[in-house]
């Protein structure tokens, strides 16, 4: 069986960075899942199609640090034509009743 290359997404490594995207996933002791870390620091990595293609997964938080908008177009391209599964980690969703103070917001 092929490995699932994940590539994992993280733009801070505090907080949501480090909680809900770096530790469950350098966590994850599974010998058919193969995961990668991209931060934002880590300007060799490339949105091209060559790089992208080997992942079926691609789990982000906040945003995808692209640099140029080809980079944007072209990572759309090539998550649809592999068909790369894409999950954006939202934290936390909250539905506040009209009692909250933020609730107007």
């Amino acid at each position: 069986m092929e490995k699932i290359k994940v590539l994992v997404i993280s733009n801070d490594q505090d907080g949501v960075g480090y909680y809900r995207m770096n530790s469950p996933y350098l966590s994850l002791n599974d010998p058919d899942i193969e995961v990668r870390f991209l931060s934002n620091t880590d300007f060799s990595f490339k949105f091209d199609e060559e790089t992208l293609k080997e992942f079926k997964v691609i789990i982000y938080h906040k945003g995808i640090p692209f640099r140029q908008q080809h980079e944007v177009d072209n990572f759309t391209y090539v998550v649809n034509k592999y068909n790369i599964k894409i999950v954006f980690e939202i934290d936390d969703h909250w539905i506040l009743d009209s009692s909250h103070i933020n609730y107007a917001q």
